[in-house]
């Protein structure tokens, strides 16, 4: 990577690559991944998509399947040829899709809930790694 991107990511790489830091960064990517697939999250996403079921995006599966939906639409309307046609069509169905994911979340109480969950398994990781971390925040600065 060129020296811009190094400032203006502030060396991000070279501290995710810091062998001395490897067990943190694989806890912290475990972490996400339980979280993703603890009973609270799978029931939480069960609600939203039930929302969304009734708003008609039945197959929606969690508020991460939306927005790749909405990102596989936009990279196929690139990829045509004639995007100013299909533009504004594929535009109109991502605002109504993001306009029925922010209700569906509002309903269901989606980032509360969700936050909650990252939280307690953020702490439990801060616990375990707090020498770690503690390290890293020195040389950060």
């Amino acid at each position: 990577m060129g020296r811009a991107y190094h400032e203006a990511s502030g060396g991000i790489d070279e501290v995710l690559s810091d062998e001395r830091y490897r067990a943190l960064f694989d806890a912290i990517d475990t972490m996400k991944d339980d979280v993703a697939q603890s009973d609270e999250v799978l029931a939480l996403n069960d609600e939203w998509s039930r929302c969304m079921a009734d708003a008609d995006y039945a197959d929606l599966a969690s508020p991460l399947v939306a927005q790749a939906t909405a990102q596989q639409a936009f990279g196929a309307a690139v990829a045509q040829d004639d995007l100013d046609a299909v533009l504004p069509t594929v535009q109109r169905e991502e605002i109504d899709l993001a306009v029925a994911d922010a209700t569906c979340r509002r309903t269901v109480d989606y980032t509360a809930r969700y936050d909650q969950v990252l939280w307690r398994a953020e702490a439990e990781l801060v616990v375990h790694f707090r020498d770690d971390l503690e390290a890293l925040a020195l040389e950060q600065r």
